[in-house]
């Protein structure tokens, strides 16, 4: 076969016979071949498509069946869930690459399906792929020195092999039609389970998407207050896990944990008889945790415990702004008090700086009454106000951005109480309800307000009538005493002690005759004294002046002469020493049978009778100290009247009347609260003991005491006999001035009657 020119141009361009003239049938008949070499290419094509589809399909019908009875009954994490789908895309990548991607990529020309087409359609033989490269071989200008007329004839006689020819059947229908059974088989099944299973979607998100969305379980489980799988709990407080079961309940529940330092631990969970609700306490939490709870087939997921720190109020400082009628500034509450008592009305006012920005924050009392506080700018410094009704716990209530309230802080007590009337309370010292026109009358006075006193006064009376101070008709001859006692007393001060003195001396005109008229307070008459006191509430719902004003119960004196005082104090005297000689008589007999008792330790009955005398001794010694107590008490009390009435002049004043109560009254203290108990301890001493030396020094302390006490007893007979001569002494003198008194009425009314009777003489001579 030899070339020519016309061969060798492209085949677009061919067509000229051997003879040079052009050939259209030869150009048609390779267009035509071309043609169905594409339709066969794209055919192949499509296959490989399909197959691709198969191994898809399949392959997640596979992995569903794999992976679905793993993953919903052993609830794969999602790490593991996401190997498995790695592992699913790298087995489908490397199969598709093998049998798609590759095939497609080979670049699959007309001679390998002539090739393909030939081998299916024997009576080809090997035309298809001579025409083609005869084809070629023109076309690149190859075809000189070829047999042209071979070429001709072949390609001639192609178009009537070609009508015979089918070339879809180079392909392998049988697998083109396996890859479509098996990718609709997958495709089938999946959408059968897509359409017959609602967990399908699920499957597909978690397994495919890698969802963290739980399968449904039988029981389900909830952490009560955890937000986005965290719960925030205060540092330091107790954390109480709740977990409510809905479903299937199981009978228990139990908790995994793990702190932050790695302790890691399970318990049971508590749950009460009846209730859904499983419970676990974690004591007092100091670091970060983790924690699950799980029962049945329900599980919680794992929970994290966020520590936050409450908020705290620092530079807190109360104060107090009492009711307008009481005058009174503000006052702050002492950082150390917990406790404070205000009136009615009063407004307590509070500031301070949070430790942590707030949200909200109220001042409250107890959890009746609530004011809210105000936020300042930077939601840390807070203030605020409220008017306590009642009593209860004052406390700052606030609530952070954490949600959290405030933790351990000051807390105070306020007691609102209403402004009451003061309190007075009056001891009378040194005088009996007997007194004389000199007396110094001493009272003993406390008196208190819950919120201050504003006045404090010592008001006396006199009449001739023993109700001065109980009458209502003589409430009007009450006045302020000038004592000056009461000048210590500071307005606003809520309590005012000690002893306040109205003294009647200043009183007396003529102190040479109390009995005389010109006296205000002469013998025979009645002195009456009582406190009053106000505090400073002047507010409209008072009941009055009176609601909020006290006054002490009236000590009432008669007044009485000199004498009849001494007489009075004479007889007292007297009784009392009488009671003071029956003492002496006594530890006299004690001393004597004491000296003469044998020793306790004597053998037989006659030790056991000491024994239960000594100890009946002892006793006696304790009771008989009592009453020298008593006794020295009331003597003390009788010479404070001589002293207060101011009785004895005639016996050297109130130096002398001192003197006695040394010499008698402290000799008696001395007694009573040592000498005698003493003596009663060494008693008892000998007892156990049983030496003769402690025998002997309590007959020693005996005799000691029996001396002390006849040293009293004769100043108490010295002192009677002084009295009753004092008494004698103010008789006389009274008796002297009240004839003297008798005498002058006497002479001046003869005087009147002598220079009466000359002037109606010169009376009647002026008429004349």
């Amino acid at each position: 076969m030899t070339s020519t020119p016309e061969l060798s141009k492209p085949p677009s361009q061919q067509g000229a016979s051997a003879g040079g003239a052009p050939d259209p049938a030869m150009r048609a008949t390779f267009e035509a071949l071309h043609v169905a070499c594409n339709r066969l290419r794209k055919r192949v094509r499509r296959g490989i498509l399909v197959e691709g589809l198969a191994i898809i399909a399949m392959g997640l019908a596979l992995y569903f069946v794999l992976t679905w009875p793993a993953d919903r009954f052993l609830r794969l994490e999602t790490p593991v869930r996401a190997m498995l789908v790695l592992l699913l895309v790298g087995l489908l990548t490397w199969r598709l690459v093998q049998r798609c991607v590759r095939p497609l990529l080979f670049d699959l020309d007309d001679e390998e399906l002539a090739l393909a087409v030939e081998r299916t359609n024997a009576p080809l033989g090997q035309r298809l792929i001579s025409a083609m490269q005869f084809e070629r071989r023109v076309a690149t200008g190859k075809a000189r020195g070829d047999s042209m007329d071979l070429m001709h004839e072949v390609v001639r006689g192609l178009p009537a092999a070609l009508a015979s020819v089918r070339f879809p059947d180079a392909l392998r229908k049988d697998r083109i039609a396996k890859s479509w059974l098996i990718a609709l088989c997958g495709i089938g099944f999946l959408a059968t389970v897509a359409s017959l299973y609602p967990g399908f979607g699920l499957w597909a998100r978690r397994n495919l998407l890698l969802s963290s969305t739980e399968w449904p379980r039988a029981t389900q489980l909830v952490v009560v207050g955890a937000t986005n799988n965290e719960v925030v709990v205060p540092r330091g407080d107790d954390l109480t896990i709740e977990v409510d079961a809905e479903g299937v309940v199981p009978e228990t529940l139990r908790v995994s944990y793990s702190f932050e330092s790695g302790t890691r631990g399970s318990d049971a969970m508590t749950q009460n008889v009846g209730e859904r609700r499983f419970r676990y306490t974690f004591p007092g939490v100091l670091e970060a945790m983790r924690f699950e709870a799980f029962g049945g087939d329900g599980v919680t997921g794992e929970i994290r415990v966020r520590l936050v720190d409450r908020p705290q109020l620092s530079e807190e400082a109360y104060t107090l702004e009492f009711p307008a009628y009481m005058k009174k500034g503000a006052v702050a509450v002492g950082a150390d008090e917990t406790q404070v008592t205000v009136p009615r009305g009063t407004k307590v006012t509070v500031t301070g700086v949070a430790s942590k920005p707030l949200t909200r924050a109220e001042l409250a009392v107890s959890d009746k009454e609530r004011a809210p506080l105000t936020i300042g700018t930077d939601r840390r410094r807070v203030d605020g106000s409220i008017l306590p009704e009642d009593s209860g716990l004052l406390r700052v209530e606030m609530i952070d951005e954490d949600g959290l309230g405030q933790g351990p802080g000051r807390s105070l007590i306020v007691r609102v109480v209403p402004d009451k009337a003061p309190i007075l309370r009056t001891r009378l010292r040194g005088l009996g309800s007997m007194i004389t026109p000199k007396a110094r009358i001493g009272i003993e006075l406390e008196a208190l307000d819950d919120f201050g006193l504003e006045t404090l006064r010592l008001l006396w009376a006199v009449d001739e009538s023993a109700a001065i101070g109980t009458s209502a008709a003589l409430e009007g001859k009450f006045q302020a005493s000038e004592t000056s006692d009461l000048d210590r007393f500071e307005a606003g001060s809520t309590l005012f002690e000690g002893m306040v003195r109205h003294d009647l001396l200043p009183l007396v005109v003529k102190p040479d005759d109390l009995s005389a008229p010109e006296n205000p307070i002469r013998p025979g008459s009645f002195v009456a004294l009582r406190f009053v006191a106000s505090d400073n509430d002047h507010s409209e719902d008072a009941s009055g002046a009176s609601g909020k004003q006290a006054r002490s119960d009236s000590f009432t004196f008669k007044v009485v002469t000199e004498a009849e005082l001494l007489r009075e104090l004479n007889r007292r005297q007297g009784e009392l020493r009488m009671q003071f000689e029956k003492i002496l008589e006594a530890e006299t007999a004690d001393r004597a049978e004491f000296a003469e008792l044998e020793s306790p330790k004597a053998e037989g009955e006659l030790g056991m009778r000491v024994q239960a005398r000594l100890a009946t001794l002892a006793r006696k010694q304790r009771s008989l100290s009592k009453r020298v107590l008593e006794t020295g008490l009331r003597y003390g009390e009788v010479l404070d009247e001589m002293i207060n009435n101011r009785v004895a002049d005639g016996i050297g004043g109130e130096g002398r009347v001192r003197a006695l109560r040394t010499a008698i009254v402290d000799r008696l203290d001395v007694l009573g609260k040592s000498a005698m108990p003493a003596l009663a301890g060494e008693i008892a001493r000998f007892q156990r003991s049983g030496a003769p030396a402690d025998q002997k020094s309590a007959t020693d302390t005996f005799d000691e005491v029996l001396r002390t006490m006849r040293r009293v007893l004769a100043e108490m007979m010295k002192l009677e006999s002084v009295t009753e001569i004092l008494t004698q002494l103010k008789d006389v003198i009274r008796i002297g001035n009240q004839a003297a008194e008798l005498t002058k009425k006497r002479l001046q009314a003869d005087l009147d009657s002598l220079f009466g009777g000359g002037r109606e003489d010169s009376r009647e001579r002026d008429k004349d």
